[in-house]
């Protein structure tokens, strides 16, 4: 660990621009329904889509990284994340908005897909699921502060500022990784062409252990998401706070994934991926189950939702770096190929849930059955894929 210390920080900027392009305007969505005069519902299509286009992109990306080598398809990805957020701010109607942050998600992506495979490059096994949780933990910084400093910006200025604020952060970034990351790539590089990755993503998609974490790690997603995208009409609308209050719940509620992650850069130490990653999913399970019983019996109040909520996400805390690390372990010069499907399953899994949920009026009940399903289905995931897992396995090796 000590030797990577000159990768953490600029792999923490790289992982968090995907949480601070989500969170950053969630206070501003009530107000952003209102001036583009929509439904909620339609706003809450402006984190789907960014969710779409960040999990598809990431299919391009892994690719180009295996490729070409890390840096360059970062620098082009930040430079598309700059021009979507200008086209999100100086955005007039909804259409505009939502093209602005397909871009936005395509961009954004990049960051993803190198700092996990900058991860496998130059960290292996339990090293490097300790070194994701380490990104992860001081990752979980920016949805703690950019909902608060979102919060802030819509109460004094408006809805625009918060992506003025991330022009001015992606291009400081843009700076910084030109500068400051090396090339880690292995010397051998991927082919590029259309046969040669689809035989590389399909390659990657039948291995058990890839489709058994990529599983987890996209049901803790979804669990993570239902409530990131709900979690505005239900605090401000439903509830009555303001959007700069709404920031700091949020955020306080980041701490939790701070928490978890520090956690579970402790256990990595001690137990294998698998077990960590089914420990998180138990977490998520009894979080969503904790928020249905009290909500249905104390009905709509903060606490019922946030203090079961902290357990489910302390839950993916643990879950994230497990699956991460154990769905690119088997996989040395394709770790960009690998990062980007696994990602790339976790956000569909994600967006759909997210556009699901969209289609309903959510209480603190709903949000915890959709959440207690996720974790459910998780345990049960190892029992209902074996027996698929088994027989990929056997086809592989036979191959």
């Amino acid at each position: 660990m000590q030797q990577h210390r000159n990768l953490f920080f600029l792999l923490t900027l790289m992982a968090g621009m995907t949480a601070l392009s989500v969170d950053i305007y969630l206070p501003s969505m009530p107000a952003l329904a209102v001036a583009m005069n929509v439904s909620p519902g339609t706003i809450g299509l402006t984190v789907s889509v960014f969710i779409l286009s960040f999990a598809f992109g990431q299919l391009i990306y892994g690719p180009l990284a295996d490729r070409f080598g890390r840096r360059k398809p970062l620098l082009v990805g930040l430079a598309i994340y700059l021009v979507a957020n200008l086209i999100c701010a100086f955005a007039t109607n909804i259409e505009v908005l939502l093209f602005g942050r397909l871009l936005q998600g395509l961009g954004a992506c990049a960051g993803s897909v190198v700092a996990q495979a900058v991860v496998r490059d130059v960290a292996k096994g339990s090293e490097g699921t300790r070194l994701l949780a380490s990104v992860a933990s001081a990752m979980a910084l920016a949805p703690i502060i950019a909902p608060v400093i979102g919060g802030m910006l819509e109460t004094h200025f408006s809805w625009r500022a918060s992506f003025y604020f991330l022009v001015v952060f992606g291009a400081a970034l843009s700076a910084l990784l030109f500068f400051a990351l090396p090339e880690t790539a292995p010397p051998a590089r991927q082919r590029l062409g259309v046969g040669p990755v689809a035989r590389a993503y399909l390659g990657v998609s039948r291995h058990p252990s890839f489709v058994f974490f990529t599983m987890l790690g996209g049901l803790a997603s979804c669990a993570l998401f239902a409530f990131i995208s709900t979690s505005s009409a239900l605090i401000v609308d439903g509830m009555g706070f303001t959007p700069d209050l709404y920031g700091m719940l949020f955020g306080a509620n980041a701490v939790t994934y701070m928490i978890g992650s520090i956690v579970a850069k402790k256990l990595a130490a001690r137990m294998d991926n698998r077990s960590l990653a089914l420990a998180g999913t138990g977490a998520v399970a009894v979080g969503g189950g904790l928020m249905v019983i009290g909500g249905a019996l104390l009905g709509d109040q903060i606490w019922v939702l946030l203090v079961p909520m902290a357990l489910t996400t302390m839950g993916v805390a643990a879950v994230t770096p497990a699956a991460m690390s154990g769905a690119m372990e088997p996989f040395g010069n394709q770790a960009g190929t690998a990062s980007a499907l696994h990602g790339c399953f976790r956000f569909v899994a994600a967006a759909v849930v997210t556009a699901v949920l969209g289609l309903f009026t959510v209480d603190v009940v709903v949000l915890g059955i959709a959440i207690a399903a996720c974790g459910a289905f998780g345990l049960l995931w190892p029992s209902l894929g074996s027996r698929r897992t088994e027989v990929v396995g056997e086809a592989v090796n036979a191959g």
